[in-house]
């Protein structure tokens, strides 16, 4: 046995030392705080299902008002502000129980027919519905809803003492709900005064299981309710009901002595008698479950602070024990946990020669071996490809991937800096061609479109009082689709060149751009009689020849399609938007704020359903031949957004005008829209 454990390691002695014992005192104190923790959430769960039957007896007693209040109005047709008010305080305590997350009720009013109580509710208001029918409906949805108020206790020593209490309480209540299906027979007998063998024939039933429940409560409960139940049954109104019951059901005869509305009152006073008696067992109830809650915490509490003081005083002893051992090897933990974590600069004392100091040695080796190949990774990530890397051993699995990642990295860079040098030529070559292409589309291309227009317009003036009004018309219509043409050219050029653009971007006051636009088109404007609304703008950081197009193509598009029956209206305004409010779509890299610049109108709008498409090159929504255009505005402008790093979207609605939405970054460039 002697040998078997020095053979054990050294941390494996440390831990039987000092872990069997804890866990021998964790595992008691478990056991002993599971038990109690067990009775105290049996004790607050009992406590939460009473007061949610509380609540369900208050909702029981609130439908049997309603009821009773039901029955009168559809009998009378009068009552209506009692029956609301009384509906109110009943849709207040359905509420509360909406509300509770008890499983047991999730849900109830599925199958407790109070899914049906508002087309009821109508019924009733309405005049639609018999007397009989609302009895029927309002009865077996409370005795429905009783059956929840059954609260079955699991045996248990501790709650022992509840039980009598608990049957008492369950038995008055189901009394209580067979004495709510019964009253209201009674109540129709004497009110209408006729079937009244056959009513109390199809409730004779209904009466003897109240019987038994009588029967079982003298049986079940303890002394003091069985002795208050005897008080109530002399003497009340409680009693009063009682007799009748009895007289009617030995003779199937109800007694005359009372009217309909007497018998109803003193069995209204009868059941707030019982259900006072209810209350106070349910009350005596609680509050002893709530002593019972209290005294188990207590005992918890008491039981865990004195494992506690015992697991202290044996782990002091172990502590004691091992304190030496501990203390030596604390330093050289901590200077493993250190080397873990990536860290250098261990610095460990070499107190022995045997395993412990040649442990430290090892320790101090690892580092100093760990921050030379840490100092070499670090200059080829640097670029320098001739630092010296020299592996600690053959099987050395770190320094030989440093030595092949140098390899792998220089042939790397030299491939990269090819690459480079070759997309740069290729993209000058690229911007060379677009050039070129400019430049024969705006000479070679145009060239012919404007001899299109001179020589039709000559054409025009030579002989245009010759010609026909069609063929003035033909001639127009040539000259019409050149100058569309030449629009569509230019259109193109722009578009083709906006990525071509090398001016710098810089900060650029939106206030000077949008005066610029505004005067640009100041002619227009005043044709088209637009009152035009500027706020002030922001800063942004772009280039301004673009963003002057972008906002000269939206107010122009803005004055092009204002409405004929309106006075047209052009909102120009914006706002700072931090990163996390953007749209989605929009990834950054370094930009906090956004300006988000909105050009809205009040003229014909547009489907929403096309918002995307209206960007699209040459796409136009509306007839070419009324609302002149090249179906490139859009697009220039969604390009320059794009060329800005920002993005442009469009909300609108069809005869009720559009806005456009544009969004620029206020401080730098560093930033990327996703496509």
């Amino acid at each position: 046995m002697i040998a078997f454990f020095k053979r054990i390691p050294l941390g494996v002695k440390l831990l039987l030392i000092s872990v069997i014992p804890l866990l021998f005192i964790v595992f008691l104190a478990y056991q002993l705080h599971h038990e109690k923790q067990k009775q105290v959430n049996i004790v607050v769960a009992i406590i939460e299902k009473i007061k949610r039957n509380g609540n369900i007896i208050l909702l029981i007693e609130s439908l049997q008002a309603e009821r009773k209040l039901s029955f009168d109005h559809v009998m009378h047709r009068n009552g209506e502000i009692a029956l609301s008010t009384q509906r109110t305080y009943t849709d207040s305590v359905l509420n509360l129980l909406y509300q509770s997350k008890d499983p047991q009720i999730m849900e109830f009013d599925k199958y407790t027919k109070l899914g049906a109580l508002d087309s009821i509710r109508n019924r009733i208001s309405n005049n639609e519905i018999e007397t009989d029918a609302v009895t029927n409906y309002y009865s077996s949805m409370i005795f429905r809803l009783n059956t929840f108020t059954a609260l079955s206790l699991p045996v248990n020593p501790v709650l022992r003492p509840l039980y009598n209490d608990l049957q008492a309480q369950r038995l008055l209540s189901e009394m209580i709900t067979y004495l709510s299906i019964i009253r209201p027979n009674i109540y129709s007998i004497l009110y209408n005064r006729k079937y009244e063998v056959e009513i109390l024939l199809g409730t004779a039933g209904a009466y003897e299981i109240l019987k038994s429940y009588e029967t079982e409560f003298f049986v079940k409960a303890d002394i003091n309710s069985i002795k208050q139940y005897e008080r109530l049954n002399q003497n009340s109104d409680y009693s009063i009901m009682l007799n009748v019951l009895s007289k009617a059901f030995g003779s199937y005869k109800v007694d005359s002595t009372y009217s309909a509305e007497q018998f109803w009152e003193i069995s209204e006073n009868g059941l707030d008698e019982i259900a006072l008696l209810q209350n106070q067992i349910w009350n005596k109830a609680v509050q002893h479950m709530e002593e019972i809650r209290k005294e188990q915490i207590r005992q918890k509490n008491l039981g865990l602070l004195l494992v506690i003081i015992l697991m202290i005083i044996v782990i002091s002893i172990v502590m004691f024990t091992i304190l030496i051992l501990s203390g030596m090897l604390r330093e050289i933990k901590v200077a493993a946990e250190k080397l873990s974590m990536g860290l250098s600069g261990v610095r460990l004392k070499i107190w022995s020669n045997d395993v412990v100091g040649s442990l430290a040695e090892s320790i101090q080796k690892i580092d100093e071996n760990q921050n030379r190949l840490a100092k070499t990774a670090d200059e080829i990530g640097k670029g320098n490809f001739n630092v010296d890397v020299q592996p600690r051993s053959k099987g050395d699995l770190l320094g030989n991937s440093i030595l092949s990642m140098q390899a792998s990295l220089q042939k790397f860079s030299e491939e990269m800096e090819a690459l480079v040098k070759q997309r740069t030529k290729e993209l000058e070559r690229s911007n060379s061609d677009l050039q070129q292409f400019a430049h024969v589309a705006s000479h070679d291309l145009k060239e012919p479109l404007r001899k299109i227009m001179v020589f039709s317009s000559i054409l025009n003036n030579d002989i245009g009082d010759n010609l026909t009004q069609e063929h003035r018309a033909y001639i127009e219509k040539i000259n019409h689709s050149a100058k569309r043409l030449t629009g569509m050219v230019d259109g193109v050029l722009n578009y083709s060149i906006i990525n071509a653009n090398d001016d710098e971007m810089k900060m650029i006051d939106l206030n000077d751009i949008m005066a610029d636009v505004l005067s640009d088109l100041e002619l227009y404007i005043e044709q088209k009689n637009v009152h035009v609304k500027l706020s002030k703008l922001p800063v942004i950081w772009g280039i301004p020849s673009l963003v002057h197009q972008l906002f000269y193509n939206l107010v122009n598009n803005a004055l092009k399609f204002s409405g004929d029956n309106v006075q047209p209206e052009i909102i120009i305004s914006s706002d700072i938007i931090a990163t996390d409010k953007l749209p989605s779509g929009m990834k950054l890299n370094g930009v906090e704020d956004y300006a988000e610049i909105r050009v809205k109108d009040n003229g014909i709008g547009f489907n929403q359903q096309y918002a995307d498409s209206l960007f699209n090159i040459f796409t136009r929504l509306n007839d070419k031949d009324k609302y002149e255009g090249t179906g490139l505005g859009l697009t220039l402008c969604k390009k320059i957004a794009d060329r800005h790093h920002g993005g442009i979207f469009a909300e609108g609605k069809e005869n009720e005008g559009a806005c456009f939405r544009v969004l620029l970054p206020v401080k730098n460039e560093n930033n990327i829209f996703a496509d």
